[in-house]
């Protein structure tokens, strides 16, 4: 016998209610996150950061922040200890970042690409780069969002969201740290500068800055 239409309606319902019960806890297929959590319709990466960069993300380098000579010797001494004693971890199996401060002398400026670098001496000077500092006017990468430690995924209701932050954080360096100071870097200029890097290899660290200044 066919069911009447109210009783078919009831079945179904009673059918996916069931169904997104269950498959509420299984992993990547459904995320319920309050309303308290989820990013507004139309998030805006630029605004976000723009929000945070004075009066979160800055304090958390003045905070936070460790002479990157530390780390270097930690890092060289040891990957993995240096790595859980001084960067941030915001994935599991991703790479650690840090938040790093210091000064040295410019020994060289590489702008054959958009992917510019400088190559920093630091003390005690002995004409060999140490560490290199990102001047675009591209810059990629994930360092300054995964090394402050309060921006995490779960915050956002997608990868792209997430994602985005990360280009506008790197947006923001370009515009506000690194253009400002364009015409004044060149070879041999001492500078000082905060900043944050990812652990890709221990060899070549390259900082992404986030406070630069030409010293004088």
């Amino acid at each position: 016998m066919a069911l009447p239409r109210i009783t078919k309606a009831l079945v179904s319902l009673v059918v996916l209610t069931v169904l997104g019960s269950a498959c509420s806890g299984i992993p990547g297929l459904f995320v319920v996150r309050p309303m308290s959590q989820a990013q507004p319709p139309g998030f805006n990466a630029t605004a976000y950061v723009n929000s945070v960069w004075s009066s979160k993300l800055i304090p958390a380098f003045d905070k936070d922040a460790v002479t990157v000579d530390t780390v270097l010797a930690a890092i060289q001494h040891d990957p993995l200890a240096a790595s859980q004693r001084y960067g941030n971890q915001e994935s599991s199996g991703g790479l650690y970042a840090f938040m790093v401060k210091g000064a040295g002398r410019v020994l060289t400026i590489d702008r054959s690409s958009a992917l510019g670098l400088m190559a920093v001496d630091l003390p005690p000077f002995d004409g060999k780069p140490d560490l290199f500092i990102s001047i675009g006017p591209a810059f990629v990468g994930t360092a300054v969002r995964d090394a402050v430690g309060f921006i995490h995924f779960s915050q956002f209701i997608n990868q792209i969201d997430y994602a985005d932050v990360a280009t506008a954080l790197n947006d923001r360096v370009r515009e506000n740290v690194v253009n400002t100071l364009a015409d004044t870097l060149t070879a041999n200029t001492p500078v000082s500068f905060e900043g944050a890097f990812s652990l890709l290899d221990p060899n070549r660290i390259t900082v992404t800055p986030v406070r630069l200044s030409v010293n004088t």
